[in-house]
């Protein structure tokens, strides 16, 4: 019942494939978190113009804070993959390491989805 990897097998392919799951599942929510914020500056402050310059900036310091964060993290860990689940996966190198990607992983995932909470109250 094992599965065979295929292109998985590869530690390139492997890395690619977790580095843009894991780019595009914390992008697509922050434009959620940017979208509710926005409407909600435009329910509050009816009148203040947000401007597209202000919006792509942001954009732009969360894509280059995800690459740097996940080049890090592909540093201080091995990749494998799971046969099993037939995914990729990080497995930092030393445990406290392990602690830190757990906890920027919660912040990453987590901030979003409370920011996102709060502007629909």
């Amino acid at each position: 019942k094992r599965r065979w990897p295929v292109w998985f097998n590869s530690v390139a392919v492997c890395a690619a494939w977790k580095f843009l799951f894991s780019f595009l599942q914390q992008f697509s929510m922050f434009l959620v978190v940017l979208m509710s914020v926005s409407r909600t500056l435009a329910i509050v402050v009816p009148f203040y113009r947000i401007s597209k310059r202000t919006c792509i900036i942001a954009l732009n310091l969360y894509v280059a804070a995800l690459v740097i964060i996940d080049c890090m993290e592909s540093g201080v860990s091995d990749l494998y993959y799971d046969s099993d689940s037939c995914f990729c996966y990080f497995s930092a190198k030393d445990p406290n390491w392990g602690i830190a990607i757990e906890a920027l992983w919660s912040t990453k995932v987590g901030v979003p989805a409370v920011v996102s909470f709060i502007s629909f109250i």
